[in-house]
């Protein structure tokens, strides 16, 4: 069991630090643009899928998840030309399917969609399957 909390802990940093790397890359790109008006876009790829009702130092991964999630859409929201937007994974179909396709864009990139990023990512519930491959394969597109 705690090889299992360790391995999902990577796989959740790695999640954030995929997400924090493509933000990094933006931010460098953007800075050698001359006009004031380029955007740099960060896609938050969030794992909601059953796995995560797994507890961790004493609360679930989900809620540990969430925590970070909403404090870093906080910080970054204070960035000019900042657009967010938010893919989840295992949160539309029961795990007992093992849904492998169960990935969506809750949040696209928009102006304004602090709130809605908020209350998307605070709404969710653990539900299905783990499959982060195809999460990053649709965040591509």
């Amino acid at each position: 069991m705690k090889n299992e909390n360790i391995q999902h802990t990577l796989k959740l940093c790695f999640t954030l630090l995929l997400a924090i790397g493509f933000s990094l890359n933006s931010f460098s790109q953007a800075s050698s643009f001359k006009s004031p008006k380029e955007k740099t876009r960060i896609l938050f790829v969030l794992d909601a899928s059953n796995s995560m009702v797994q507890y961790m130092d004493g609360s679930s991964r989900m809620k540990v998840a969430k925590k970070i999630m909403t404090k870093m859409v906080d910080s970054l929201s204070r960035l000019r030309n900042v657009e967010m937007a938010l893919r989840v994974f295992g949160h539309q179909t029961p795990i007992v399917q093992k849904d492998c396709q169960d990935t969506k864009l809750e949040v696209p990139f928009k102006p304004g969609n602090i709130s809605q990023l908020t209350e998307t990512i605070n709404g969710l519930k653990p539900k299905g399957y783990t499959l982060i491959a195809q999460s990053i394969l649709s965040a591509a597109k």
